[in-house]
């Protein structure tokens, strides 16, 4: 992943204060692993329908977490928790709760999605 973001770094013309990772499913545990790890990286992370981290302690990152809450594979609660302990640990951090959107139905996650770009321009400023 680091190196896939050096290249992309070193061979486009990007905004390094406006990088933010994302993924769905198990992109998205790999986006709450590397805003962990690497928050030096990014400027945000957007993990979608995704097992957060088992702690938020030293979390540095704004983080926008969308998940459902009939997501069969991945439960809804522990995400929840987490995003409602990075709030209490005074982490720009937001969860947007979906209904009735199974793990599986993709395209019914545009909603939270649109979310998302408000919130990034919000993060960046």
């Amino acid at each position: 992943m680091n190196a896939l973001l050096d290249m992309v770094l070193a061979n486009y013309a990007i905004d390094k204060t406006k990088v933010a990772v994302t993924g769905y499913s198990m992109g998205g545990a790999g986006s709450w692993h590397f805003a962990e790890k690497f928050p030096e990286r990014f400027r945000a992370a957007i993990p979608i329908s995704a097992t957060p981290p088992i702690s938020a302690a030293g979390w540095q990152l704004p983080v926008l977490a969308i998940h459902s809450r009939d997501d069969e594979v991945n439960p809804f609660d522990p995400t929840e928790a987490r995003i409602a302990e990075l709030q209490k640990a005074g982490v720009k951090a937001k969860l947007i709760a979906l209904n009735g959107v199974s793990h599986r139905d993709t395209s019914r996650f545009r909603n939270g999605l649109r979310q998302a770009i408000p919130w990034l321009r919000d993060v960046w400023k």
